[in-house]
């Protein structure tokens, strides 16, 4: 249990992450330069952390199914939310 909520904890903070890059990737009022490296660098820690999260599924009983699906699903569940919260269009109730 403790290992699928670590993961979960882990899925929702990449999610965050990811979009924060891409939001600001795409943002037209950002300077230019190096740091957009910053966001490609914090892109591609996503499959690190997903790597973090099968090495810990090995320490608690070789559960890296359940963390691995545990992750993604928090993932999928926080890219949603911001979603649905960052265009009004899909979240405004229809009259």
């Amino acid at each position: 249990m403790l290992a699928v909520l670590g993961a979960v904890t882990f899925g929702s903070t990449s999610a965050f992450g990811l979009v924060l890059c891409v939001e600001w990737l795409l943002d037209p009022r950002r300077p230019d330069g190096l740091r957009r490296w910053d966001a490609v660098g914090a892109l591609l820690a996503v499959p690190g952390v997903l790597f973090f999260v099968w090495l810990s599924a090995e320490h608690f009983g070789g559960r890296e199914r359940e963390m691995i699906a545990a992750y993604w699903g928090s993932f999928a569940v926080w890219l949603l939310f911001r979603a649905w919260t960052r265009w009004p269009a899909i979240s405004a109730p229809r009259r």
